[in-house]
C-alpha cells in the first residue's frame, strides 16, 4: 500500500481492508490508480506562502 511518484505520474496502491478477513473491499485491487501529469500550476502559486 502507500504511493509512488514521479514529476509526471503518480500511483496510488491505496487499499481499504476489511480487518475481519483481511480481504481488500476498495482501492486498488487490480493495481495502482495511475494518473498523469497534464498541466503545471507551479507559476500561479505565491513566491512567499505564509
Amino acid at each position: 500500500m502507500g504511493f509512488e511518484a514521479t514529476a509526471d505520474h503518480f500511483f496510488s496502491y491505496d487499499k481499504g481492508i476489511d480487518p475481519g478477513t483481511g480481504k481488500a473491499l476498495w482501492g486498488a485491487l487490480l493495481g495502482p490508480f495511475q494518473f498523469q501529469k497534464r498541466c503545471c500550476f507551479a507559476t500561479m502559486l505565491p513566491e512567499n506562502p505564509t
